[in-house]
């Protein structure tokens, strides 16, 4: 059986970023959904995991939708 996929992924890991940004979950969300909508993506859902003491894990799940 063959597959075939488009896709790509993107990992961030950020350093040096002040804890109240990654502990603000509606900053962070909103911050990926303008990115994803800057790069021409339809965002189908944004889930994330926050951490203790501080931290969060955002994933977006994005629908691609090319033609042929």
């Amino acid at each position: 059986m063959e597959y075939k996929t488009f896709g790509r992924h993107i990992i961030a890991d950020l350093w040096g970023v002040d804890f109240d940004k990654l502990n603000d979950i509606a900053f962070l969300k909103e911050q990926m959904h303008e990115a994803a909508l800057a790069s021409g993506a339809t965002v189908l859902s944004i889930d994330y995991h926050t951490f203790d003491p501080h931290g969060a894990t955002l994933f977006v799940v994005l629908s691609d939708q090319r033609s042929g």
